[in-house]
């Protein structure tokens, strides 16, 4: 297909020079010229045909149409396939059947591990990313659970959360993989009784002060004021155990309180500071926590019962439900 420019006009509307010049330029360059402009035209085909002709209704010039390259468009969305990865979680967690994640935006529910993101122009997006737990409840990126009279539910069930960005690149897919964070840990403190005699103790009571009842997982911030948890303690033999779940710790001191009931009427309080040994309480929550003591129990009377020795291991238990 050949055209022949023969008018001289200025065609200043699409950007290309007037006849007199393109004589003086050549084919080959006005080739290149409306191939550029072609490419960026909705008319291409004939309707470029008919733009040829009306740009040079005439001319001297001899054009093949069919030689000029068009460039096609370029994509400009890329693909992405999210992994879940739920590898850091306490042994014997469950993976949630399903979790909400909020892209871009939009909300959604997955039910898998891999899950295929809607295609995006290149850019970056927002992903959050959380499960629902008992007695847990999220606004945004901030979580807090249930508290009554200044006292933490002590059993919340297990919160995962992620927060992060996701980057796509024009033209390409791309695997990502989603680190999932354990928020909620658990805390087993067992007492050891070393003076005394255990069947003596009729009944106990305790406290753990120091606790947090929300958290910001964008900013890894915990938030609480006075408030506590109580631990339920059960005797085996000379031993008195609780096991908690805690979301976190507050910066306040954390206080072990434990009253106990003997079976002669007589009740003893005793008092133990416990925040240096849980200083680092709120990373790792994967890892379940035990803290062991010895309890020294009054042999005869004039005496006061005391907690002494102090020992933290991590991932030393199992999950107690």
């Amino acid at each position: 297909m050949k055209i022949t420019i023969k008018q001289e006009q200025r065609q200043t509307r699409l950007g290309l020079p007037s006849v007199s010049n393109l004589r003086s330029i050549g084919a080959k360059t006005i080739q290149q010229l409306l191939s550029r402009t072609l490419s960026k035209s909705p008319l291409r085909g004939a309707g470029g045909l008919l733009l040829v002709l009306l740009i040079f209704p005439s001319c001297d010039t001899l054009i093949d149409l069919e030689d000029m390259p068009v460039t096609p468009p370029q994509p400009t969305k890329g693909k992405i396939t999210l992994i879940t990865d739920w590898s850091k979680r306490s042994a014997g967690i469950d993976i949630p059947a399903t979790y909400t994640a909020i892209f871009n935006g939009e909300e959604s529910t997955f039910d898998k591990n891999t899950n295929v993101l809607p295609e995006l122009e290149a850019g970056t997006y927002p992903l959050l990313m959380y499960n629902t737990a008992e007695k847990i409840t999220p606004s945004g990126t901030t979580v807090k659970v249930a508290t009554e009279n200044n006292t933490v539910d002590p059993k919340p069930g297990w919160l995962f959360t992620y927060i992060g960005d996701i980057t796509y690149e024009a033209d390409k897919e791309k695997t990502v993989t989603a680190a999932i964070v354990q928020q909620v840990r658990q805390l087993t403190i067992e007492l050891t009784i070393k003076e005394g005699d255990p069947a003596r103790i009729e009944s106990t009571e305790a406290t753990l002060s120091g606790m947090a009842n929300g958290m910001d997982f964008k900013t890894n911030t915990y938030t609480g004021d006075n408030l506590s948890v109580v631990p339920a303690f059960t005797r085996n033999g000379d031993k008195l155990t609780a096991t908690v779940r805690l979301l976190g710790l507050s910066n306040q001191t954390q206080l072990l309180t434990l009253t106990l009931t003997f079976n002669d009427g007589k009740v003893q309080t005793v008092e133990s500071d416990v925040t240096a040994k849980l200083s680092n309480f709120n990373t790792d929550k994967y890892k379940p926590l035990t803290m062991t003591a010895d309890l020294n129990t009054p042999v005869e009377a004039g005496f006061e019962a005391t907690i002494t020795g102090w020992k933290v291991v991590e991932g030393s238990s199992g999950i107690a439900w």
